[in-house]
């Protein structure tokens, strides 16, 4: 059975939600968006490091 794909609402709760912006995105939303589109990876966010 293939694993359920997160939406960018559930990759955001666990995010720190600081939106610090040291990803180079706006805030964490968008930071999580990019996580879901594979766009990024988790390494980009500093507060999660």
């Amino acid at each position: 059975m293939p694993a359920k794909e997160l939406s960018p609402i559930e990759v955001y709760q666990l995010l720190p939600k600081t939106n610090c912006k040291e990803c180079g995105e706006t805030n964490c939303m968008a930071f999580a968006a990019k996580l879901v589109n594979r766009e990024a990876t988790l390494h980009e966010c500093s507060p999660l490091l």
